[in-house]
C-alpha cells in the first residue's frame, strides 16, 4: 500500500465500528492514520473506547449551533487543523450539508441494510418486519441525500429464521468485518 491517509472518525453512539477500524488499522490492514475521533453526544460510549484505545477524542455538540451548516463548518475547521483527507462515519447520526461535503468529498458511511433498500433510520427493524430472506450492510460514499451515495462495498447476511436480536448481532458482526476492508478498497481505488 502507498502512503497512509489522514482520517478522522465521527461517531454518535457506542463506537463498536470505531473500535473495529482502530484495531484493523493497528494490525496494518487499513492504510490510514487516525487523527482523532469527533463525537456529538456527550453520553456516547465511544468516548470511553477512544480513551481505552488512546485516540484523541473531541466532543462538539450540534445543539450549540443555530443551523446544520454552522455545525458543519465547525467540523470542517476542526478537521482541517489535522489535514484530514478521509472522514469515516461510524454510527454518526447527523446528515451533512453541502458545505461540509465540498470540503470533504472523501467521506464514507456504513449503513445496516443492502442499499438502496431500507435507507434511513431503523433499517434492521424495517427489513425484519418486511420478512426479507437476506439483508446486510453497505459502505457508501456520503452525499447530501441520505444513504444515496455511490456504493463502495456490501456484505450479505441471511435473515431467514433469525430473531430481530440475532439479526442485529449478525449485521453488526458483518459491519466490523466489512468496514475496514471497504476503507482499504476505497483508498486503493482513489490512488489509481
Amino acid at each position: 500500500m502507498g502512503k497512509k491517509w489522514r482520517a478522522a472518525i465521527l461517531a454518535s453512539g457506542s463506537g463498536s465500528n470505531f473500535e473495529a477500524i482502530v484495531n484493523a488499522t493497528r494490525r496494518g490492514e487499513v492504510p490510514i492514520e487516525i487523527t482523532k475521533l469527533v463525537y456529538n453526544k456527550e453520553e456516547a460510549n465511544v468516548k470511553k473506547r477512544a480513551a481505552r484505545l488512546d485516540i484523541h477524542a473531541l466532543y462538539i455538540s450540534h445543539l450549540n449551533f443555530p443551523t446544520r451548516e454552522a455545525f458543519d463548518l465547525k467540523l470542517v475547521s476542526e478537521l482541517k487543523k489535522d489535514n484530514v483527507e478521509l472522514v469515516i462515519l461510524a454510527g454518526w447520526m447527523r446528515l451533512f450539508s453541502a458545505s461540509f461535503l465540498d470540503h470533504f468529498p472523501n467521506t464514507l458511511n456504513i449503513h445496516p441494510s443492502l442499499l438502496p433498500h431500507f435507507r434511513g433510520l431503523h433499517a434492521i427493524e424495517r427489513a425484519y418486519s418486511a420478512g426479507v430472506l437476506q439483508t446486510g450492510c453497505t459502505v457508501h460514499r456520503v452525499v447530501v441525500d441520505m444513504d444515496s451515495g455511490p456504493l463502495v462495498a456490501q456484505s450479505f447476511v441471511r435473515a431467514e429464521g433469525l430473531s430481530l436480536g440475532s439479526l442485529r448481532a449478525k449485521i453488526q458482526e458483518a459491519e466490523h468485518s466489512l468496514y475496514p476492508k471497504a476503507i482499504s478498497f476505497f483508498i486503493r481505488n482513489q490512488e489509481k
